[in-house]
Order: C-alpha cells, then sequence, then structure tokens
C-alpha cells in the first residue's frame, strides 16, 4: 500500500547572464557573436560584451540628492512646494 505522492519542485528563475544576450554563429573560419536584442553582430567577443553592457543592459537608477539651501544669515531654506 505504498503510494508515490508526485512532489511539485519549485521554479527556480534563472537569471540572465551576459551570455544569455547573444548567440553564436559562423563567417566562414570565424565565429561570429549577434546580438538577439538587435541587428549588431561581430568577430570579437569583446565588443559584442561591451556593445550588450552599453545599449542593453539597464542602468541603475541615479540616486535623488537634495542640497540644503541657506540664506545669508545662515537660515535654512524651505521649500514652499512639499
Amino acid at each position: 500500500m505504498d503510494k508515490k505522492i508526485a512532489v511539485k519542485k519549485p521554479e527556480v528563475k534563472k537569471v540572465k547572464t551576459i551570455k544569455d544576450y547573444y548567440t553564436l554563429g559562423k563567417w566562414k573560419k570565424y565565429t561570429q557573436y549577434k546580438c538577439i536584442l538587435c541587428p549588431f553582430d561581430s568577430l570579437d567577443e569583446k565588443s559584442i560584451i561591451d556593445h550588450i553592457n552599453e545599449r542593453h543592459v539597464p542602468k541603475p537608477p541615479k540616486p535623488k540628492v537634495e542640497v540644503q539651501l541657506f540664506d545669508r544669515f545662515n537660515r535654512p531654506v524651505i521649500k514652499k512646494d512639499k
């Protein structure tokens, strides 16, 4: 009376690496690297990695910097729009 119970494995999301953004091909006797997001291709792996980093990888948001302003009597200036 041993019944096997099917256990569902949890889904593991794969983190994309830089190599997931290009494919390999052949051009004559050379390896060709093709961007999967645009028509760019190259025979140099470093240039395809640089292209992907510059064009397709999202940049982190710039931190918001607030500067406290002071008047000539060294009192803080308060913004009225808050």
